[in-house]
């Protein structure tokens, strides 16, 4: 009878801690070949780390819950401070046609040095509303920073595999918020924080990856494309919203209903022609958003629609993971 022996991490890391839990050896008679495996825990943070935020799906599931929470408020955070934005622009006094420059009644900047088109860059935001997405916005780049530290240590720091567009994004979000601790004048700059409901769709999809994991479940490709399908419906309603009511402060500010119905009957290509962008920036943005809708949109559709076609020859409905079909008979 021989043995073999291995080892087995408990944290795929380079650093690992002395402590060994042994398997007991047992003596069988149909057994020839006895595998001894023994664990050895790292007890570094960030193997603990990895555990609770990515190996444990109970765990991520919870930690995942938060972070979409926290990316959901952001965004909720901006459209509040737009709506605000607006019903002060409709106050008596903010409504003098003799200053060319209106900045929402914004003192922020010198009145003399700025122009109508400085309303992209600046907008109103009271203190309260600012401290609120400062604190979102360093709570955003502590959790994309402790990823990104998770991601270069078990990548021996090859910190180009683990980044991507939406880290960046949280960086982006969050440094000019920091910066307006020093600098009061830049807590009225513009910030496309609306941009977070694009990382809360992609946490939410391993959010519900994870439900399956704690249930022992595979998840459908059906179930899988649907919420793919539907997320992505969301974030271009939303973004698309947000970005042309922030372009439309430039000439004939509109609200932010009035943008959400220009956004629906645009994509809808219903087209009532009510109200349309007058400038150039609003124009361009609706030709990239009218783009990117028909390259996206028509894409995902057509997967859902191969889907409910196999589903109706075969059966049941394919298995995310699995891209055949084994016909036995």
């Amino acid at each position: 009878m021989s043995r073999s022996g291995r080892s087995r991490s408990l944290a795929p890391s380079a650093d690992l801690a002395d402590t060994e839990l042994n398997l007991v050896d047992f003596m069988d008679s149909d057994v020839h070949n006895i595998s001894v495996e023994s664990f050895k825990y790292d007890k570094t943070f960030a193997a603990k780390a990895y555990i609770y935020l990515v190996k444990d799906p109970s765990w991520s599931f919870r930690i995942g819950i938060l972070r979409v929470c926290i990316k959901l408020l952001s965004c909720l955070l901006y459209v509040i401070g737009r709506v605000l934005d607006d019903h002060r622009r409709n106050e008596p006094e903010c409504n003098d046609e003799a200053d060319p420059c209106e900045f929402y009644c914004s003192p922020a900047f010198n009145r003399t040095v700025c122009s109508p088109w400085s309303n992209l860059l600046f907008v109103h935001r009271s203190e309260g509303l600012w401290v609120a997405q400062l604190i979102v916005g360093v709570l955003c780049m502590a959790e994309t920073t402790l990823y990104l530290y998770i991601g270069a240590v078990f990548t021996r720091w090859r910190v180009y595999r683990v980044v991507n567009r939406y880290h960046l994004l949280d960086y982006v979000n969050g440094i000019p918020f920091l910066l307006g601790i020093f600098l009061p004048s830049l807590r009225s700059l513009f910030i496309p924080v609306f941009a977070n409901i694009w990382s809360a769709k992609l946490i939410l999809a391993m959010v519900l990856s994870d439900v399956y994991k704690v249930l022992r479940q595979e998840e459908s490709q059906l179930a899988h494309k649907t919420f793919v399908l539907a997320s992505t419906v969301i974030a271009i309603l939303f973004t698309s919203t947000c970005s042309i009511h922030h372009l439309q402060r430039v000439d004939d500010p509109w609200n932010m209903f009035t943008s959400f119905w220009f956004v629906i009957v645009t994509i809808t290509t219903v087209g009532y022609g009510d109200v349309s962008p007058a400038l150039w920036p609003g124009q361009l943005y609706v030709i990239i958003m009218i783009l990117i809708s028909l390259y996206i949109l028509p894409s995902q559709i057509e997967e859902m629609t191969v889907i409910l076609r196999g589903q109706r020859i075969y059966g049941t409905p394919p298995k995310k993971g699995f891209n055949h079909v084994v016909v036995v008979g």
